[in-house]
C-alpha cells in the first residue's frame, strides 16, 4: 500500500524543513533590550519589528500537488494530506508577517481561545479563564522565591544532557544555548536549545526535561525511525495542540508542573484573547507585569503573542492556545482509550509526532507493523499498569461534581 506514497512522503519532508515558523518569527535580543530600557526610563514605545518579505511559492506549488495525489479514503493518504494541508496554511500565515493575514491565517492553524472544544461547549479562553479563577485566591500561598531562580542556562543544558544519554542511549542529541528563543527551551530530533539569558529554577529543568526532552526531542527521534513514514518526524502544525498536550501531561503525571507555570499558560490564551480584542503590545506586556512577571519575562511572554502579528492589537499569534487545550484532549484521549481496552494507544502517541486522530487511523498499521511501536519512551509511559491505574482512577474522581460539594460535608466522617 505504501508504495504509491514513498515518494510523496519523502518530497513533504523535504518541503517542510523549508516552512520555519518560529525561527522566522522570533524577535532579536536588541528589541527587547531596546524596549526594557525605554519602559524603566519611562518611556513606552511599541517594539519595532521588520519581517523580510518572504516568499513560498515554489514551497505551495509543491504542497498542492500533494494534496492532489493523496487519497482521503486511506489511512495514510488522509494522513499526508492533512500534513501537507497545515504546512500550506503556515506557509501562506508567514508570507502574511506583520498583517492582518498572519492572525487569520494563525486562527485557522492553531484555532483561537473562543472556539470550542471537540463536541463540548467549553472553549479554550473557559479553562484559562477557569484556572485562573479558581488558583488566584491561592496564588500568594506558592508564590516564587526569587533566590532559587538562580540555575544558570549551561547547568540546565548539562542536565538534559544527561536526561538525553540515559533515556536514548546511541542518539545523542545536542544541546546549545541559544539568546534569540522567546521560550525558555525548544526541541527536535536534531537538537535541543536553551535560552542563554535566563536563569533557571529548579522546577524549570524539572519541566523542561520532562515536556522539551521527553517528549518533544523524543517523539521526533521515534518517528525518525519509522521506516514506511518517515514524516512522522516532522513538527507538523496539525500535531501540535496532541504534541504540546502531551509534553504537558507528561509534566503533570511527572509532579514537574507548579502553579505558576499553569497560571503562566493560562494567562497566555487570556493574553491572546485581548490581543484579538484590540489590546496592544505594551497593555499586553503591563497585563503579565500586573500578573507579578518581571519585565524581562513579561516581554518574552508578550512577544509571544504578537511575533507576526500586528504591536497595535487584532493580528496575534494563537500558537499557544493549544497548551492546555492539548491537556485536555490527550488526557480525556487517553481515559476513552483505557475504558474501551485500548491499552496500547498511550504507546502509540510516541512512535513519532502525531495528532489523537492519527492514533486512531493508524491502529491497523501499527498491528500489521507497517509502523512500527516507539524504540523509546519516558519512565512514566513505559510503566503500563502505573499509567492505566493513574486514568482509571481521574476517570472516577472525575465524576464528583465539585461545585456541589463543600468541606462541611467532610464533618464526622
Amino acid at each position: 500500500m505504501f508504495e504509491q506514497y514513498r515518494e510523496i512522503d519523502t518530497a513533504l519532508c523535504l518541503v517542510a524543513r523549508d516552512i520555519k515558523i518560529l525561527s522566522y518569527l522570533n524577535w532579536s535580543l536588541s528589541v527587547k533590550e531596546k524596549f526594557l530600557e525605554d519602559y524603566r526610563k519611562g518611556v513606552s514605545r511599541f517594539p519595532e519589528i521588520n519581517y523580510p518579505p518572504l516568499s513560498y511559492r515554489r514551497e505551495k506549488e509543491i504542497l498542492t500537488s500533494i494534496q492532489k495525489q493523496c487519497s482521503k479514503a486511506d489511512p495514510v493518504g488522509r494522513y499526508l494530506h492533512s500534513t501537507a494541508t497545515s504546512y500550506l496554511l503556515c506557509a501562506e500565515m508567514l508570507e502574511g508577517a506583520g498583517t492582518e493575514q498572519f492572525g487569520i491565517k494563525s486562527k485557522e492553524v492553531y484555532s483561537q481561545p473562543r472556539s470550542k472544544i471537540l463536541n463540548q461547549s467549553i472553549t479554550h479562553l473557559d479553562i484559562a479563564e477557569n484556572i485562573l479563577a479558581v488558583t488566584d485566591d491561592i496564588k500568594h500561598h506558592y508564590s516564587y522565591d526569587e533566590s532559587a531562580i538562580c540555575i544558570l542556562a549551561d547547568t540546565v543544558a548539562d542536565e538534559i544532557r544527561q536526561v538525553v544519554n540515559r533515556v536514548m542511549p546511541g542518539r545523542p542529541i545536542p544541546v546549545v544555548l541559544d539568546q534569540s528563543l522567546s521560550s525558555k527551551a525548544a526541541a527536535g530530533a536534531e537538537r535541543i536549545r536553551v535560552r542563554s539569558s535566563t536563569c533557571f529554577s529548579r522546577h524549570d529543568i524539572n519541566q523542561l526535561v520532562q515536556h522539551e526532552c521527553l517528549v518533544h526531542s523524543l517523539t521526533a527521534t521515534n518517528g525518525r525511525l519509522q521506516t514506511n513514514l518517515t514524516s512522522l518526524s516532522l513538527s507538523a502544525p496539525r500535531t501540535l495542540e496532541t504534541q504540546e498536550g502531551l509534553a504537558v501531561f507528561a509534566e503533570f503525571i511527572t509532579h514537574s508542573i507548579d502553579l505558576r507555570r499553569l497560571r503562566t499558560l493560562a494567562m497566555r490564551v487570556k493574553a491572546i484573547d485581548m490581543g484579538l480584542e484590540g489590546a496592544n503590545f505594551i497593555e499586553i506586556f503591563e497585563f503579565f507585569l500586573s500578573q507579578g512577571f518581571s519585565d524581562s519575562e513579561s516581554f518574552s511572554s508578550a512577544s509571544r503573542v504578537f511575533r507576526g502579528g500586528d504591536v497595535r492589537g487584532g493580528s496575534v499569534f494563537t500558537k499557544d492556545c493549544v497548551y492546555l487545550t492539548g491537556l485536555n484532549e490527550v488526557h480525556t484521549f487517553m481515559k476513552k482509550a483505557i475504558q474501551e481496552g485500548k491499552t496500547d494507544y498511550p504507546a502509540y502517541l510516541f512512535c513519532g509526532r502525531l495528532s489523537l486522530g492519527d492514533v486512531l487511523d493508524f491502529e491497523e498499521l501499527f498491528q500489521q507493523g507497517f509502523l512500527t511501536t516507539p524504540k523509546y519512551l519516558p519512565e512514566w509511559a513505559q510503566d503500563r499498569s502505573t499509567l492505566t491505574a493513574f486514568l482509571l482512577y481521574s476517570s472516577l474522581i472525575g465524576s464528583f461534581d465539585l461545585q456541589s460539594l463543600k468541606l462541611e460535608d467532610f464533618r464526622n466522617k
